[in-house]
């Protein structure tokens, strides 16, 4: 029978999962330069995947995912994961500060107004992110925030 190791154990009951979001395809008159790191989601994903790296179970890549996609996915995404699992949500994105400094993210279509189509509150992510079973939850936010419009 073959020896199970702590290590091996530790492996098998931590399942790990991630969700890439990556924006880019923003409207005209954005009021700052939207550059996200899109391009490197793929190679993200390849590395995560590595056992040897990350030995993540399972990497989904959403691209310019509008507000209802990105929503209905974060939120099935979280209720499918166990107590043991962890999860990992990396957002490569442009934000806006509404007038009470809270973020924003901006979503495809959008031209850096905080019009309800093309905007997510932030505070709508982590929400999710809580709401989930598992204990190990990690955000990334690659994301540049410009203040409120006239301040």
């Amino acid at each position: 029978m073959e020896e199970i190791k702590p290590t091996n154990l530790f492996r098998f009951l931590l399942a790990k999962y991630a969700l890439l979001v990556g924006v880019d395809a923003y409207g005209d008159g954005l009021p700052l330069a939207p550059v996200t790191p899109v391009c490197a989601l793929d190679a993200l994903r390849d590395a995560l995947r590595r056992r040897d790296v990350g030995g993540f179970r399972d990497v989904c890549i959403l691209r310019n995912p509008d507000r209802a996609r990105l929503s209905r996915r974060l939120a099935e995404w979280c209720a499918s994961l166990g107590r043991g699992d962890m999860l990992l949500l990396y957002i490569a994105a442009a934000g806006r500060l509404d007038a009470a400094g809270r973020a924003h993210l901006l979503l495809p279509g959008g031209s850096g107004t905080l019009h309800s189509e093309y905007a997510l509150p932030l505070a709508a992510v982590t929400n999710s992110l809580r709401l989930s079973a598992c204990t190990r939850r990690v955000l990334l936010l690659d994301v540049g925030f410009v203040g409120p419009s006239g301040a």
